[in-house]
């Protein structure tokens, strides 16, 4: 059974972005719209409530995100230090609730369908923490927390074009190849 109702979510939004080679990640223009646009199009009919922590690094998050109902409905921003993953992480889970699920702000083309998918199987287990790993990737920071801390599961997907997460100047020119963008930029 996929799951079908609604979660409050978390996009992280405010890290440095330094194996890209810049921190302005989430708002990088792809497919003519933004990394954090493309994420929220794709999360906001699974959410409650949708918190997204930006932080110095990725301040222009606050005025392409916040305030824009068309985007993520009533949303709220947060700025974080950004300096620490988990400190950040914390901070967006105090206001959030829980469960959440929480994904970052470079995938940009993940599914609906298997979203619901890994929220069901996630909700399903025993453990506080449900990672999505991805065959020959890894983790790509999209879990469910049923609460702060305990015990933690991955499940593991095959990857797909909407499992792609954007890490690396080579992932951005895959990802760019996907839309048909020219990558000789």
């Amino acid at each position: 059974m996929v799951w079908s109702g609604k979660i409050n979510c978390v996009v992280m939004a405010g890290g440095r972005g330094e194996r890209l080679g810049f921190a302005s990640k989430p708002l990088i223009d792809l497919c003519g719209a933004l990394l954090i646009e493309r994420v929220l199009g794709g999360v906001k009919d699974l959410c409650s409530k949708i918190v997204v922590a930006y932080s110095r690094y990725t301040r222009g998050v606050e005025d392409h995100v916040c305030g824009r109902k068309e985007l993520c409905g009533s949303c709220m921003c947060i700025e974080t230090s950004g300096d620490s993953y988990v400190e950040d992480l914390n901070k967006a889970l105090d206001l959030s609730g829980f469960p959440v699920l929480v994904i970052p702000s470079d995938t940009p083309f993940i599914d609906k369908k298997i979203l619901g998918d890994f929220i069901s199987k996630a909700l399903g287990t025993g453990a506080e923490i449900v990672n999505l790993s991805v065959v020959g990737r890894g983790l790509i920071g999209v879990s469910v927390f049923k609460s702060r801390s305990g015990g933690w599961i991955n499940i593991v997907y095959e990857y797909s074009n909407s499992l792609i997460d954007i890490d690396t100047p080579e992932d951005l020119e895959r990802a760019r190849c996907m839309c048909g963008e020219d990558t000789r930029r």
